[in-house]
């Protein structure tokens, strides 16, 4: 079983198990790769990232400052469509070899058309996203969303503090080196004078000689008696080393080889920890998927029964109860929608395809670090084109920031202010006599903001249906930020 990137980072404690949930949970609501939103909250440098993508998917990774830095005659090898369409970078040309930094080095079907288009060989190297966007909107001017400049603008920051920090620590490694050079100096000179003090020394001996002659003899049996007592010492201190060596030898042979028996058990027992995990996982998926599959042979049936019966009972219906009998059905299919949604933009599309056909405008807002983006929107069944691209602040007043600060829903006519303006001016304009907003909450805190208006009938007789449809779809984010964790 390959690692993944979770296990990898866990194991070199770059971040935390809560860390990591965090960045997940960040992911399902905001959109982008998990490095990304990794290095977004600030718990992982993409330096750092590149190195464990590149260990992961075994290629080469490019630092940021060779990727923000290519030659103009490189960028010109592949168009502008070809690099935004399979978002793709060319780095070097070596002959017929040209590198290729990607987000996914295991496209091989986007390798294998860029080397039929340009009829290079393709070697891929590997990047973090962020800074492969970064890199398209510089060389090819893709448009980055608000979102991935914030990111871009926020590493930056980071990268500038860190020069600043390597600067600061070369110059106190210099102000150190000249320090030791001092002390060394200074040592010189303290064993110049204790030379000069030596030969003195010797030069007064050597004049002493003659009247020490007579004294000499003693001296040198005495001196030859301890040497000989410093010899026997020094040969049994080097055989008391030498013995005491290998037992020291012997015994760190034997830790080595405990250390190695329990290393080699430990991996035993998590190998056979994640095989019983893997396999639980997979009964766990399959007992869901039968009951899932029941309950839905079991819905169906009811669902036949009640009709025959309601068939059976009714003589005469008029078209207009036909009318209401098949929007309440088709409004019952949503939640069904909603638990088999497998990523945020499906959950997206299936809340605002409905509230798009009930209501005469309706969008959907994402609420983060004191900015509301636009994410999808409808206005009389028809998207709003480049909604994507909108956001606002919410530290002036607007009817976002009400409802995000507030986390409760609003419903009546908006005031006359600047910010409540260019919202509708990016809903394609107009003034409704009467709105409704309402906060979607994921652990307390508002992520999202639905918008209505307009619609067949009154927003206050529909509040009760659309609350509970806005929690079913809190409750489709936590089921698809729990689907990531087990899959992780």
């Amino acid at each position: 079983m390959a690692i993944t990137l979770r296990d990898m980072l866990l194991e070199v404690n770059l971040i935390t198990p809560e860390q990591f949930d965090e960045a997940l949970r960040n992911l399902v609501i905001y959109g982008g790769k998990i490095g990304t939103s990794l290095v977004e909250m600030g718990y992982l440098d993409d330096g750092e990232l590149a190195r464990l993508l590149s260990k992961k998917l075994a290629v080469p990774y490019v630092r940021a400052d060779d990727l923000l830095h290519i030659p103009d005659e490189v960028i010109g090898l592949l168009s502008r469509e070809l690099t935004l369409k399979y978002k793709v970078i060319p780095l070097k040309l070596e002959k017929k070899k040209l590198s290729l930094v990607m987000a996914d080095p295991t496209d091989l079907r986007a390798i294998d058309d860029i080397a039929f288009i340009t009829g290079y060989v393709i070697k891929p190297l590997v990047a973090p996203e962020l800074r492969l966007i970064q890199a398209l909107g510089q060389y090819y001017q893709m448009e980055i969303s608000p979102r991935f400049q914030q990111v871009i603008d926020k590493v930056a920051v980071r990268d500038q503090e860190k020069e600043r920090q390597r600067r600061e620590a070369e110059e106190q490694e210099r102000a150190e080196a000249e320090e030791r050079q001092r002390l060394e100096l200074e040592e010189e000179e303290r064993r110049r004078t204790e030379e000069r003090q030596r030969r003195e020394a010797e030069e007064a001996e050597r004049r002493q000689a003659e009247e020490r002659e007579r004294q000499e003899q003693e001296e040198r049996d005495r001196l030859e008696a301890e040497e000989r007592q410093r010899r026997e010492l020094e040969e049994w201190e080097k055989r008391e080393l030498a013995e005491w060596e290998a037992q020291r030898k012997i015994k760190e042979q034997q830790r080595r080889e405990l250390m190695e028996r329990a290393a080699r058990e430990r991996e035993e027992r998590s190998l056979l920890e994640r095989a019983e995990q893997e396999r639980l996982v997979r009964e766990d998926r399959r007992r869901r998927e039968q009951e899932v599959q029941e309950r839905e042979r079991l819905k169906k049936e009811a669902a036949e029964r009640a009709a025959m019966e309601e068939l059976e009972e009714l003589e005469v219906i008029e078209e207009g109860a036909w009318v209401e009998r098949l929007e309440r059905y088709s409004i019952g299919e949503i939640p069904l929608k909603l638990a088999r949604a497998e990523n945020r933009d499906e959950i997206a599309q299936t809340l605002l395809q409905f509230l798009g056909r009930e209501f005469d405008r309706a969008a959907l807002f994402l609420i983060r670090g004191g900015v509301a983006t636009g994410w999808q929107a409808f206005n009389r069944e028809e998207p709003v084109e480049n909604f994507d691209t909108f956001n606002i602040t919410l530290e002036r007043a607007s009817f976002l920031k009400t409802v995000a600060e507030g986390k409760s829903l609003y419903l009546g006519p908006l005031p006359d202010t600047a910010q409540n303006r260019r919202i509708l001016a990016g809903l394609g304009g107009g003034r409704p006599e009467t709105v409704l907003l309402i906060p979607l909450m994921i652990s307390g805190r508002v992520v999202n903001v639905i918008y209505v208006e307009g619609g067949e009938k009154m927003l206050a007789d529909r509040l009760g249906e659309l609350t509970s449809l806005v929690a079913k779809v809190a409750l489709a984010f936590e089921i698809l930020i729990l689907r990531e964790k087990i899959l992780s």
